[in-house]
């Protein structure tokens, strides 16, 4: 269970950054924020997941 926790724990941290990050770049550039947006979403909207 142990590790189990830890990889969810781990998981859930590259979410949040990859998330705060993508926000972070709306500052610099709203285009390069809506590139990333998109590219992140192929991935966590994808229907295996």
């Amino acid at each position: 269970m142990k590790g189990l926790h830890r990889i969810t724990g781990i998981l859930v941290s590259i979410f949040i950054v990859a998330h705060l990050g993508n926000h972070l770049m709306a500052i610099y550039e709203i285009e390069t924020h809506i590139k990333i947006m998109k590219s992140f979403r192929a991935i966590y909207r994808n229907p295996f997941l």
